[in-house]
């Protein structure tokens, strides 16, 4: 679109006497920039398919992204799941273990009180099941603290991986939006740089057929309002992609432990014994 023809015919028309004349003319000239500005057409008609592919593009490798995000969080929940339902089963375990610790001393301690001629003392009635339910209530006591402190963990952890796949998801839309708009950035100013030859080769047409300045560059309005208007929409990019930060707020408070060390069975029995002691010395008596 940088051609001097004034340059050119000068040297055409020099040219021109030792050839017997030959040279380009003003119909040349005009056909000239009508190529030109076919070209710069089929340029602009071109650059909307590749913004669809390129979009599409942008979008899919976003879409992949986001894919793998998940199943990595399906995969760690999956193991809080797995470490949750172990820790209950534990305490089941060690829950059935103190009801054998019960029943077997208690038995034990029958025996040698019957052995003795005992058993009908009020040692055997009442001494005995007090000892031997407070003893094993203790350890009750113990295997649902630990379970509840395990479970305790387990939910904060659960938690604050929510969060961070939460962050992540976020991060990943950021970027999108970041990529998108960089994108279009580029397209635009490809956009107004055709346009801006476009508008120059119009131009250069008419004056070639005559018109003045003020003329052609009233030709070439339309042109110029194509440039404005994507110009408006560089400037609109910003907010119209603007990221988005959630407040990171890390569940940093621990989940209250007594929800996890709560024994319903001890809850439940006879709120005129000793706490510590109520659940196996009801069964016991």
């Amino acid at each position: 679109s940088g051609f001097d023809f004034g340059q050119a015919g000068g040297g055409g028309g020099g040219g021109g006497g030792g050839t017997g004349g030959s040279g380009y003319t003003a119909a040349d000239e005009r056909l000239l920039y009508d190529d030109q500005i076919s070209s710069l057409d089929r340029l602009l008609a071109g650059i909307g398919v590749q913004t669809n592919a390129g979009l599409d593009n942008l979008r899919n490798s976003l879409g992949s992204q986001k894919q793998r995000l998940n199943e990595q969080k399906m995969r760690t929940m999956s193991g809080y799941d797995e470490q949750s339902l172990e820790n209950a089963q534990e305490k089941q375990r060690g829950v059935e273990q103190v009801d054998q610790y019960a029943n077997q001393n208690y038995n034990s301690l029958q025996r040698l009180l019957a052995g003795a001629n005992a058993g009908s003392s009020s040692v055997a009635r009442e001494l005995i099941p007090y000892l031997v339910s407070k003893s094993a209530g203790t350890r009750r006591t113990n295997v649902f603290d630990t379970a509840g402190k395990n479970e305790q963990s387990i939910v904060k952890a659960r938690g604050n991986a929510e969060d961070e796949y939460g962050y992540a998801n976020e991060d990943l839309d950021n970027q999108a939006k970041q990529q998108e708009q960089s994108f279009r950035q580029g397209v635009i100013n490809q956009e107004n740089d055709l346009l801006a030859k476009k508008q120059k080769a119009m131009m250069s047409r008419s004056m070639a057929n005559g018109s003045g300045y003020a003329a052609a560059r009233a030709g070439a309005q339309g042109v110029q309002n194509e440039i404005n208007n994507r110009q408006d929409q560089l400037n609109s990019l910003f907010s119209q992609f603007k990221p988005t930060f959630a407040s990171k707020a890390m569940n940093l408070q621990k989940p209250e432990l007594g929800k996890y060390t709560v024994d319903r069975a001890q809850v439940n029995a006879d709120r005129s014994l000793p706490a510590e002691s109520s659940y196996y010395q009801t069964q016991l008596r």
